[in-house]
């Protein structure tokens, strides 16, 4: 068993008048996973979408990463059928504990360019 550690850190200032500053982390234990990168060949209005995690072969708590590592393509993550919950815009990213409840499906808004999605899977206990 390994340590996952994800932080995140927020520090905003000169918006309003009280700066915010935000250091949020979460640290299961891992079972298993890994990293691996996806290449999406089809945008949302000319196909179907790409399956990126499976639900029958994770547990709930699992630890999902998603990296969009295209400069101008922007993709849309799907967690309940048919709704769009994430959007990732150009190198934008985003990490989240999944309920395992349905697959994650992924679409570029773009069919002329095969974006890259970073795909982090980790079965926390």
């Amino acid at each position: 068993m390994a340590t996952l550690t994800a932080q995140a850190k927020l520090t905003v200032s000169d918006i309003v008048a009280d700066a915010i500053e935000l250091d949020i982390s979460m640290s299961p234990t891992v079972l298993a996973g890994g990293i691996t990168s996806k290449t999406l060949k089809t945008a949302r209005a000319t196909g179907s979408a790409l399956t990126v995690v499976e639900a029958t072969h994770y547990a709930e708590g699992t630890v999902i990463y998603l990296r969009n590592m295209s400069s101008t393509e922007t993709i849309d993550v799907e967690l309940t059928s048919g709704t769009s919950h994430i959007v990732l815009a150009p190198r934008q990213w985003s990490v989240f504990p999944w309920q395992a409840a349905t697959d994650i499906e992924v679409w570029s808004t773009n069919s002329s360019e095969s974006p890259q999605l970073e795909v982090g899977i980790f079965s926390a206990a």
